[in-house]
């Protein structure tokens, strides 16, 4: 990869190899997710009390609030972690019925993302350090990104070189969010 140019490595986002995929999008990420602001987390953005949340993907911080608030909490796993998680094929069936779905950013690497949209009827947003800070992703029915922007740079590159993984960043990076007008 060194001096290869970042258009090029960012052209693996395309690729069937994970690894390739998430190195591509991190190296659009480093470009994009320059900028931003901190903003409310997830929980305070979006309308979730009382209404039917899906999460693709297992974000345990937000899980036991989310429960507390929405009037139905459907997750979607690959790898189920209990019982309360459902499979990721049950999206299929469920996830059409969610007022308000959360959905790791991870899906833009496995190539779920476009399916995903298709099948969410209710308000989207995209969630994690992998998430892209491109207002683009609004012509597909995302209405909320929330990010993550490197502030040290030396600091994320020796977690990364060291096999550390973004749970390891703590303070090299900061949280962000950017709401996004569907058109």
């Amino acid at each position: 990869m060194i001096g290869k140019p970042a258009v090029e490595v960012a052209e693996w986002i395309l690729s069937c190899d994970p690894v390739a995929s998430s190195v591509a999008m991190a190296t659009l990420n480093a470009a994009l997710n320059q900028h931003g602001e901190p903003g409310p987390s997830p929980l305070d953005a979006l309308p979730v009390d009382g209404v039917s949340v899906g999460m693709v993907g297992y974000f345990a911080p937000l899980v036991s609030e989310l429960r507390r608030r929405a009037s139905v909490l459907h997750i979607f796993e690959r790898s189920p972690v209990s019982a309360e998680v459902h499979p990721d094929w049950a999206a299929e069936r469920l996830l059409p019925t969610c007022d308000v779905v959360l959905i790791t950013s991870l899906t833009l690497v496995n190539k779920t993302l476009d399916h995903l949209l298709q099948l969410a009827e209710g308000e989207v947003a995209l969630i994690g350090p992998t998430t892209p800070l491109s207002p683009v992703l609004a012509r597909y029915g995302v209405s909320h990104l929330f990010a993550t922007v490197v502030v040290d740079q030396k600091r994320v590159l020796a977690t990364v070189s060291q096999a550390g993984g973004t749970q390891r960043f703590q303070d090299a990076v900061r949280k962000v969010y950017l709401p996004l007008k569907c058109d």
